[in-house]
């Protein structure tokens, strides 16, 4: 792996099992490697570093195609720069009223917390790394950032 990639997680347990259902994915985290076995991630703890190794190889590792290794490594500074900030468990509502069809932006959404995919997200957006989601970042899921176009799953 290298510095930036963003590892979906097919996650484990009933609450993966909800994620994954409501989100029609078969991911249910995501993170970002940071080096030396490191992810950065948010969890129901919040934003925290931790290692790869926690996942036990459970996930598919995607890569943008076009960030330069600075951009990367600004993504990663930014996203490390939250650590300590807690999980976004209210934005989440607004996500499940979007995907459920509710339209306009998430009132529920606090920039100064974050689930798992909007970490990611915003880290890459704020390093100018373009995304396939909406800048805002107020609903995005594992599932989006596996279908944009401008990552690559890394086999």
């Amino acid at each position: 792996m290298k510095i930036g990639d963003i590892l979906n997680v097919q996650g484990k347990g009933w609450i993966g099992e909800v994620i994954r259902w409501f989100t029609k994915s078969k991911y249910s985290h995501t993170a970002c490697y940071i080096g030396d076995g490191k992810i950065v991630e948010s969890d129901f703890g919040g934003v925290m570093i931790s290692s790869v190794k926690k996942y036990d190889g459970k996930f598919d590792v995607f890569r943008h195609r076009f960030a330069t290794e600075t951009q990367l490594a600004d993504a990663v500074l930014w996203m490390k720069g939250q650590v300590g900030k807690g999980y976004d468990y209210l934005g989440l509502i607004g996500v499940g009223l979007a995907i459920i069809g509710r339209k306009g932006r998430n009132c529920f959404d606090d920039k100064n917390r974050y689930w798992c995919s909007e970490l990611v997200a915003d880290g890459y957006i704020n390093s100018g790394i373009v995304l396939c989601v909406d800048p805002d970042t107020y609903k995005v899921s594992p599932q989006d950032l596996a279908d944009c176009g401008f990552l690559t799953k890394i086999e």
